[in-house]
């Protein structure tokens, strides 16, 4: 989803036979291609293979995925809205979420507080069985890449830059095709003049 590759990551989750986990990544797409209805399919039949996974907790990924959608189709009110409905869970996925969505509402305060919660979080659950199983250390990464940007927008060149070198230091001899890898590199360099 991150390069660009939608319908090559569900051609993947399809074909996975990783006895009903593979629902939960297959509901994910689902929604990000706001086709809520098959989504919900996914969720019911992830939770009628997982008799120990709340109903509670399927209702917060749907809302979850709902909310990423939402945020993905730059509408980042929707996805706030959504976010708000569910407990504050400190997840980092939820937390990097909210940052990108006050980013798209240009709420640059309260952006930077949840972007800067996401590595803090992150490093927290590493000894949660569960939350290892769930990192996805993109996010964190990336936290720094709109931690440059919440800066840049609102004047604070030099902190813009820091966040833009520390997204990059992870990248210097990549050949990724993570486009905020290019748009950092680039930025950095007409900040830097």
């Amino acid at each position: 989803m991150m390069l660009g590759q939608g319908s090559s990551a569900f051609s993947f989750a399809q074909q996975q036979k990783l006895g009903g986990e593979e629902l939960l990544a297959l509901a994910f797409l689902q929604s990000m291609n706001r086709n809520t209805s098959t989504a919900q399919q996914s969720l019911q039949r992830f939770a009628s293979t997982h008799p120990w996974v709340s109903a509670r907790s399927t209702e917060i990924r749907k809302t979850i995925n709902e909310a990423q959608a939402a945020m993905e189709s730059n509408d980042g009110q929707t996805a706030l809205n959504l976010a708000a409905s569910i407990p504050d869970l400190q997840l980092p996925e939820l937390l990097f979420l909210k940052g990108r969505s006050h980013l798209l509402i240009n709420d640059y305060a309260a952006a930077e507080v949840e972007f800067r919660r996401v590595p803090v979080r992150s490093r927290d659950q590493v000894s949660n069985f569960t939350f290892i199983k769930r990192r996805f250390p993109a996010i964190e990464l990336l936290s720094h890449y709109y931690l440059g940007q919440v800066y840049e927008r609102s004047g604070k060149r030099d902190l813009a830059i820091n966040e833009y070198q520390e997204f990059l230091s992870h990248f210097e001899s990549s050949h990724t095709r993570l486009p905020q890898v290019a748009e950092a590199r680039t930025t950095l360099k007409r900040l830097m003049q």
